[in-house]
């Protein structure tokens, strides 16, 4: 509901990922490091401005007072790729990605920095819930992001257990292999800023 004396007049907007944006995964094993990207991702977001702040390219503008309304980031969890077929093909198995197929990050709250409000670079403290394997979990992102031509830049690192999504780190080469349990996720994505038009959000209920 609008605040008292504050124009009704709002702009609706999405942010889409541009093909540039990056999330990985890093890890240690008995035998090497490892690292798996995200090959396939996919955003669902909706914010709202006021005329005035829509024609700002200051990106806290574009994120204060609660004005990004939803933000849900689906991975697709066979899109994860090592570059190595047996960790991957374990890594798919104790992620139970044939029952479980995506990983989904959904935004609960977030709170803007206020001293980082009036810089290039804010920073953002967000807190969502991420569902890996069918398990779901409360997490909080410390994330920093930059004004970009045509969007923000979010850019963050967060450390994981595995097995607080009930999850077996994977094995390869016949046990010779073994992951450590702790996972290092890293992301820089690109967004870029849209208009939603009626016809987009109708699109994105149905879905």
């Amino acid at each position: 509901s609008p605040v008292a004396g504050q124009s009704s007049e709002k702009s609706h907007f999405q942010f889409a990922l541009e093909p540039e944006s990056r999330l990985w995964l890093e890890g240690d094993s008995t035998l090497h490091t490892y690292a798996s990207t995200a090959t396939k991702m996919e955003l669902v977001s909706e914010f709202i401005v006021s005329t005035v702040s829509s024609a700002q390219s200051n990106v806290a503008l574009m994120l204060k007072d609660g004005q990004l309304k939803t933000l849900e980031l689906t991975i697709a969890a066979k899109g994860l790729k090592s570059g190595k077929k047996s960790l991957d093909k374990n890594m798919y198995e104790s992620l139970k990605a044939d029952t479980y197929p995506t990983i989904i990050f959904r935004l609960a709250q977030y709170e803007i920095a206020k001293s980082t409000v009036d810089q290039k670079s804010i920073s953002i403290t967000a807190k969502g819930q991420l569902i890996v394997a069918g398990k779901e979990k409360e997490i909080n992102l410390s994330v920093e992001a930059l004004p970009t031509a045509h969007g923000i830049q979010v850019l963050g690192t967060k450390e994981l257990l595995m097995t607080d999504f009930g999850i077996k780190p994977p094995t390869a080469i016949f046990g010779a292999l073994k992951t450590d349990n702790k996972v290092v996720i890293r992301f820089d994505l690109l967004l870029r800023k849209e208009r939603l038009t009626k016809q987009n959000a109708e699109n994105k209920e149905v879905r």
